[in-house]
């Protein structure tokens, strides 16, 4: 098993999982966030909204997902720390990944992540969930990290550690751009993709 499951309480940016199991055993996807915002308040989380949304909001009011990502925030007072940048064009997306500090895909199911690449591509320090393709993109420790997807509190602990370690999120962003620069090839992924159909 890979050591990206090693024990909360022995994660290193000072997380112990018992200070957080009685109060957060009810994972609701957000309780890295409140974890998060309690050792820093200037973490901003950006999640895109999308038009449909807005459009059954404008009939409908708020319901589902939106209802709920609403409610998430206002209880967890997080009205400050997220930001929903709505559509965004191809460049205003590079743009906005390029002023990030840090790309998570926290996805319970994935089949092989373009967002993450996109990410590694413009040397944003990438922390994703170990399910479907992702482990061939993210290699535990060298251009990345990993958890399970249900494990926050590894979640958190990541972010703190490339928050915490200007060298390890320059490390990260440089293997990772060095590991997806063969992908952005279009010449080289044309010959794989005729080799394959041979």
């Amino acid at each position: 098993m890979a050591d990206f499951t090693e024990a909360s309480d022995r994660c290193t940016s000072g997380i112990s999982s018992s200070s957080f199991r009685s109060e957060y055993n009810n994972h609701d996807g957000n309780n890295e966030i409140r974890i998060l915002k309690s050792n820093n308040d200037e973490i901003r989380i950006l999640k895109r909204s999308n038009d449909e949304i807005r459009i059954l909001k404008s009939k409908f009011k708020r319901q589902g997902y939106e209802k709920y990502l609403m409610y998430l925030i206002n209880s967890l007072d997080l009205r400050d720390n997220v930001v929903f940048t709505g559509r965004l064009t191809q460049q205003q997306m590079a743009d906005r990944m390029e002023k990030s500090h840090i790309m998570v895909i926290p996805s319970s199911i994935e089949n092989l992540s373009t967002t993450l690449r996109e990410a590694m591509a413009v040397g944003v320090p990438s922390i994703a969930s170990y399910v479907g393709g992702i482990p061939e993109t993210v290699k535990h420790g060298e251009n990345g990290y990993l958890f399970r997807h249900e494990e926050y509190i590894h979640l958190a602990d990541f972010i703190l550690r490339i928050f915490n370690d200007d060298e390890k999120a320059k490390a990260f962003s440089q293997n990772g751009k060095d590991y997806i620069r063969p992908y952005l090839d279009i010449n080289k992924s044309t010959e794989q993709l005729v080799e394959i159909y041979k």
